[in-house]
């Protein structure tokens, strides 16, 4: 229970009161008006019910979300209703409090992964509008906060409707495709030759031949989740939505992207996670792109170094693939064992090294403080000499800003797949 602005008010006043009335009728007063505020709190003190429309998020994207304050005796009992929805960590939720039986409003997330989602606090405000009573009320639960699958899907659509493609070659007899797949229900972005006419007539509803390339291939997502890829982007805290977002989350971005499109073009797809040990091993399979997002989802960084010989040792393949290792090239202690890793695995493979650049760093080179811009200048040297060291045993290595990487990764890996060598992408870091 909690006083009310009016409690306070009528407290005041009988206290003023007391200059000119005898003692006991102010004692009168008051023991009615604390009695009221009792009452009041009664009458509102059963929680109530609510219901939260919540669905699961990508990081970075708005979505909408609702609570509803159910109706009952209660809530019309109730002068007045507030409903707050408490933020955690990493989750942005606007307008968190609204006044009424309904908060509608926009809901994000700045990290991938599971996020506990508090109690929602409902406050209702008693009849007389002496007292109000705060409720946390359920559904408590999680929220469930992808990569950022938009993007992912945005760039398997370019590619199933010609648009992002490395070899140039029509793709089948209609330039959809050389094997038949299956048949399924007409969507609005297929194209309209692949309308399977027969049936159509059967089923009475429009129908899709899917196709796909009979030169398929293993494409093998590793990711290293060891201590570089738990810091996040430079600049001050709060400047900007990548000061919260760790590198791992970006790079999850673009094995979400790769393992989609991977799935639109028909290849199979694997995926490996580790630090200093192995976390999560999926062995290529056709179709297997969201396997591979989920098996991402709940992966976090750990404080250790990784061990990149995890990488060439149970590497889920056994034919010749093309291998995408998402990495930080930040650490030239480490450079040799990176290096070593990747000589080993362009014997058997074709490897591409994909990793995330910092904006900030140009931006310190650029207009930093004399100590800041020598810093910056030593780690873009640094990088530079691993870039070379990687490209000299035969990798490709693609940079680029966190909000390109993930389709400039996408053609390096379709440029990779038509024998092509991927053209070296860099922002002017």
């Amino acid at each position: 229970m909690a006083p009310t602005v009016r409690l306070a008010a009528l407290v005041a006043a009988i206290g003023v009161g007391g200059l000119f009335l005898p003692f006991e009728v102010i004692s009168a007063l008051w023991i009615v008006v604390f009695a009221a505020a009792a009452l009041d709190a009664r009458l509102v003190r059963q929680p109530p019910a609510v219901a939260r429309v919540l669905r699961p998020l990508a990081r970075n994207v708005t979505s909408p979300f609702s609570i509803e304050v159910m109706p009952s005796a209660q809530t019309r009992r109730s002068r007045r209703i507030t409903i707050r929805q408490p933020q955690p960590p990493d989750i942005r939720v606007a307008p968190s409090q609204a006044d009424g039986m309904t908060l509608e409003g926009t809901i994000s997330a700045r990290r991938r992964g599971i996020h506990a989602l508090p109690n929602v606090a409902v406050r209702l405000e008693g009849p007389l509008g002496l007292a109000t009573v705060v409720h946390e009320v359920g559904p408590a639960g999680s929220v469930t906060v992808h990569p950022d699958l938009p993007t992912a899907h945005r760039l398997a659509m370019m590619v199933r409707r010609g648009l992002l493609q490395a070899d140039g070659r029509n793709r089948g007899p209609l330039g959809l495709g050389t094997e038949f797949e299956a048949v399924r229900e007409y969507r609005t972005d297929d194209d309209v030759r692949q309308i399977n006419w027969l049936a159509t007539s059967r089923t009475g509803r429009a129908m899709s031949t899917v196709y796909r390339q009979e030169d398929e291939r293993d494409l093998i997502i590793c990711v290293d989740a060891g201590r570089l890829t738990a810091g996040s982007f430079g600049g001050p805290v709060g400047s900007d939505a990548l000061a919260s977002t760790t590198r791992l989350d970006v790079l999850f971005d673009v094995v979400a992207a790769l393992a989609l499109v991977a799935d639109e073009v028909g290849d199979r797809v694997g995926f490996l996670a580790y630090d200093d040990r192995q976390l999560t091993r999926l062995a290529p399979r056709r179709r297997g792109g969201q396997g591979v997002v989920t098996a991402a989802l709940a992966l976090e960084p750990h404080p250790v170094d990784a061990d990149h010989s995890i990488g060439v040792l149970r590497l889920p393949a056994m034919r010749r693939s093309i291998v995408v290792l998402c990495t930080e090239l930040l650490d030239v202690a480490n450079s040799g064992a990176l290096i070593a890793s990747v000589a080993r695995l362009h014997a058997a493979h074709d490897v591409t090294v994909v990793t995330a650049l910092d904006p900030f760093v140009e931006q310190a080179q650029r207009n930093g403080s004399p100590t800041m811009q020598q810093a910056a200048d030593d780690l873009l040297s640094d990088r530079a000499e691993l870039v070379r060291g990687l490209q000299g045993c035969g990798a490709h290595v693609i940079s680029a800003e966190p909000h390109a990487v993930a389709a400039v990764a996408t053609r390096a890996y379709l440029s990779a797949r038509s024998g092509r060598k991927p053209k070296r992408h860099t922002s002017t870091q």
